[in-house]
């Protein structure tokens, strides 16, 4: 907490709505830095043509500033009341009609749930109706809900670091990944070229087979050589797709399985 939020208990009027001055200067820190965003602060301070240390964090010396500022009717401080009026007119409208220190508190209770916090807080805390003790109530609520707000950005901070670091390993993940399915796509496209070179191979052999068989050819060579035709033509079909549907491990059964067939013809052939 700053300087300025020391308390310093003033009188406060009753027939009318509080000026920023009347209110307990430890009030005032609350209220600026709750109900009035740095932009406002700082257009604030450029209309003032206020100077301050670049080598200090400028938007606290603009707070501190504006904070001690609203202790007194000075130029600053009523420049800091009508501009509270003006960002929070709409609350202010609906509290006026608030008569009784119960209607206050359901005001204040129906903020908070809906999030509604720096609007109704200004147009109670400047209510003639507000009661000192409920301005107390309600800048104890604040007060702490500030922290709550700090500790909860610090930990969405902490969370941000951690994902970006969680996103880095996954990025690396997924380089690693694409370069092993690239590899394995490679391996896959060499072994479906070389089984059907070995596919054309055994048909060459087919062919062969066929035209030096001797009329007096066992039965068992004609079913081996209509076994192979049958298998040379189911896998003329199907290599084609291989590219996009069958496995490693597939391809090598089926590149072994020509290999069989290719020696049995070429043992036939030569007998």
């Amino acid at each position: 907490m700053c300087d300025a939020c020391e308390v310093m208990p003033k009188n406060i009027p009753t027939r009318r709505r509080r000026r920023l001055w009347e209110m307990t200067g430890g009030w005032h820190c609350s209220v600026i830095g709750t109900c009035l965003s740095l932009s406002d602060l700082r257009g604030l301070a450029r209309k003032l043509a206020l100077e301050f240390n670049p080598n200090f964090p400028v938007d606290y010396q603009i707070h501190g500033f504006f904070a001690k500022e609203a202790d007194s009717p000075s130029r600053a401080g009523k420049m800091l009341n009508k501009l509270l009026d003006k960002r929070h007119s709409v609350a202010i409208k609906r509290a006026r009609y608030l008569q009784t220190d119960t209607e206050i508190r359901q005001y204040w209770a129906k903020s908070t749930s809906a999030g509604d916090i720096p609007g109704p807080y200004w147009a109670i805390l400047s209510h003639p109706v507000t009661t000192p003790e409920f301005c107390e109530h309600l800048f104890a609520e604040v007060h702490m809900l500030s922290h709550l707000v700090g500790a909860s950005n610090r930990a969405d901070i902490q969370r941000i670091q951690e994902i970006e670091i969680e996103a880095s390993a996954l990025e690396d993940k997924l380089i690693k990944s694409r370069r092993r399915v690239h590899e394995k796509l490679e391996m896959r496209d060499r072994q479906i070229r070389e089984l059907r070179a070995k596919l054309l191979e055994v048909e060459g052999a087919l062919l062969a087979s066929e035209a030096h068989q001797k009329p007096t050819t066992y039965a068992n060579d004609d079913a081996l050589q209509d076994i192979t035709k049958l298998r040379v033509a189911s896998l003329s079909k199907t290599t084609s797709r291989f590219a996009l549907k069958t496995p490693s491990r597939s391809i090598k059964n089926e590149f072994k399985s020509l290999s069989c067939l290719q020696s049995a013809l070429r043992r036939k052939t030569l007998s």
